[in-house]
Order: C-alpha cells, then sequence, then structure tokens
C-alpha cells in the first residue's frame, strides 16, 4: 500500500485530515502520524518500525529552536485553524513537545513564536 503525505503512515490506517496529522521530518523520512499512531513512533520500539511507511524527505534539519542544537533534530509541523506551525527541535526537546513535558521557558518560547496549538495548548500546560 503506497502511503502520501495526506495520511497517517501506519499502515492500515485510513485517517487522510490533515487536522489531525503531525508531521515528523528527520531529513531522511517524512512521517505523517495521527494522535493514534503517534505513541508508536515515539516508542521507538522495533517491532512497530515494520507498521511505519514514512515518505522521502528533501529538507534539510536546521537547528533546535529551543536549544539551538544543530545535529539530529527533526520538524515537527501541524496545521491549526488552517495555519502551519512548522518548528525545528532536537530529540530531546520533540520528546518532550509531543508528551506534554516541556518547560515553562521552552513553552513560553513556542507560544510566543508560533501561537497556541494542540500540543502546547491549555489541555496539557497551564503556565
Amino acid at each position: 500500500m503506497k502511503k502520501t503525505k495526506n495520511g497517517c503512515c501506519f499502515k492500515g490506517c485510513n485517517i487522510t485530515s490533515s487536522k489531525l496529522l503531525v508531521y515528523i521530518d528527520d531529513g531522511t523520512n517524512v512521517y505523517a502520524l495521527c494522535p493514534l499512531h503517534l505513541p508508536f513512533y515515539l516508542e521507538k520500539d522495533e517491532q512497530y518500525r515494520d507498521f511505519l511507511c514514512p515518505l522521502n524527505s528533501t529538507r534539510v534539519p536546521i537547528p533546535c529552536i529551543l536549544s539551538k542544537e544543530k545535529h539530529y533534530t527533526k520538524y515537527y509541523t501541524t496545521y491549526e485553524n488552517g495555519k502551519k506551525i512548522d518548528v525545528s527541535l532536537c530529540s530531546h526537546h520533540l520528546q518532550n513537545l509531543l508528551t506534554h513535558q516541556l518547560s515553562s521557558s521552552e513553552y513560553r518560547i513556542l507560544k510566543t513564536q508560533f501561537g497556541t496549538f494542540f500540543d502546547i495548548s491549555d489541555e496539557f500546560y497551564d503556565y
């Protein structure tokens, strides 16, 4: 089954709404993931790797917006109210963003630059 950027890259998933998907681009692969399958990516468990069908990436990683780390950065992309949110994060900060464990200063930096979006909403933070 060929996957497109318009749907979750987990085999057998039919979710195609860009409003629900998070895109993670590591400079080699692009993973489009729905909320149901995002935990499988985060677990980094090899048994799930066969279920992920990423697309090829053409983007060049840039430093993490929070730590300025230049290596192993990934783009986190989501859409909120029709607006594209595109953030470059190191692996550590990406994990913290997706598990809603950002520090108050990290949260404020993202909110100031990008506004409120799902992963930094009041549902998860009360800073």
